[in-house]
């Protein structure tokens, strides 16, 4: 059975094919994977600033306290 020249070249393509996908498939699932941890770090940093704020915010409030406490004595 010989086999023909068209039949080889078509089952090189395919195997090409398929590592490439294998190829493409892997790098996409890093991508994904760096995509979702930079977002996840992103939403950390941005709850960190929101404590940050609401901590100044308390400061202020009881540094303004103080200081009607200090011209005003109760």
């Amino acid at each position: 059975m010989a086999i023909k020249f068209d039949d080889l070249v078509k089952k090189k393509k395919e195997k090409v094919q398929l590592e490439f996908s294998d190829i493409s498939r892997k790098t996409f699932i890093e991508s994904f994977k760096r995509k979702k941890n930079k977002a996840i770090t992103k939403a950390k940093k941005e709850e960190l600033k929101k404590e940050l704020r609401r901590a100044k915010k308390k400061r202020s409030i009881k540094r303004k306290g103080m200081l009607l406490d200090s011209v005003h004595p109760k």
